[in-house]
């Protein structure tokens, strides 16, 4: 999926399912609903890139890479909210049944209202040169601000992310 523009989409603005080496390259995606993505790897996919792509105010995560994918990457990539209802952050999200496994989040630029960059359940995984921005620090709510969430991540490298105007903990 090259270049492409999705405008107020009613579901996820870009979605792979059970995809095989899979591209999604210099596309802009504009507001998403509450609790949905802008563009995602979803169930299952293995080899595929969201790279280089701008999602503005996605109402679920930026940028996303769930249950079961092999071997999937975030690269290069703008995700940014301009108002305190939307999420806009990353999200590698296995299962202990069905994990990520070796993804890669490198070189993002993100400003969310709710983490910055959450993985879980994922084995094998890089975040590399990302950089975070807290959408509004003075509206942070329980749980949102957190740059950098880990649960259940195993065998991570984590080098060079720049984190900043987020909570304390």
């Amino acid at each position: 999926m090259l270049n492409c523009k999705v405008l107020n989409s009613p579901a996820e603005g870009i979605k792979f399912r059970s995809a095989l080496g899979c591209r999604a390259y210099g596309n802009y995606v504009e507001n998403t609903p509450e609790g949905k993505a802008g563009i995602i790897c979803g169930s299952n996919c293995e080899k595929c890139t969201i790279e280089n792509n701008v999602v503005k105010d996605a109402g679920g995560e930026s940028f996303g890479i769930y249950l079961g994918s092999h071997e999937c990457s975030i690269i290069g990539n703008v995700g940014f909210v301009t108002s305190a209802t939307k999420r806009g952050h990353i999200l590698v999200e296995g299962t202990s049944d069905t994990p990520v496994v070796n993804a890669v989040v490198a070189d993002n630029i993100i400003i969310s209202h709710y983490f910055g960059i959450h993985i879980k359940s994922t084995y094998r995984f890089t975040l590399k040169g990302n950089v975070v921005t807290h959408y509004d620090p003075a509206t942070i709510a329980s749980g949102y601000g957190i740059g950098l969430m880990l649960n259940n991540a195993r065998y991570g490298s984590i080098v060079g992310n720049t984190i900043h105007d987020v909570a304390e903990e």
